[in-house]
């Protein structure tokens, strides 16, 4: 079935294992041949990032990338080149990075000081406590522990 499908091996093998592992080098060569303008990705991200802050919609712990591309009226192919072009990013670390930065407000608002941190990582959007661990050390440089440190003593 592989072989009748060459559009699978048209893309260096480089790029596909490079998008796969979440890093955005060798991207613009997987989408040369988009039909996507400029003017239209411009317009893509902007009501990407205004229906995120707004909608929230990455506090679905169930949230994927068709999903939101439904939410949003656009094409997933073209919402996934929107993200890797001009956020320089890939579709999880994106979504990531808004539930990292609910979870930092959430911590530091009052109401939440008795919750548990995974508690709180869970009404950020996170769906496991490995992932919420690995990607909040990936963005903050400190564990969600050491993190909750700093934050109290700079309250203190």
């Amino acid at each position: 079935m592989g072989l009748k499908q060459p559009e699978i091996f048209s893309q260096p093998a480089e790029v596909v294992s490079n998008d796969k592992q979440g890093n955005v080098e060798g991207v613009m060569e997987k989408y040369q041949k988009s039909g996507l303008s400029n003017e239209a990705a411009d317009e893509i991200k902007e009501k990407l990032i205004c229906s995120m802050q707004k909608d929230k919609h990455y506090l679905d712990s169930e949230l994927t990338l068709n999903k939101l591309s439904g939410l949003l009226g656009v094409s997933q192919h073209n919402l996934s080149e929107v993200i890797n072009l001009k956020l320089n990013q890939t579709y999880y670390d994106f979504i990531n990075s808004y539930r990292v930065e609910e979870f930092k407000q959430l911590l530091s608002n009052p109401a939440y000081y008795n919750y548990s941190l995974l508690s709180i990582a869970f009404d950020a959007g996170f769906k496991s406590k490995t992932t919420f661990n690995t990607i909040f050390k990936k963005i903050t440089g400190l564990t969600p522990s050491e993190y909750k440190s700093q934050l109290k003593n700079i309250v203190n």
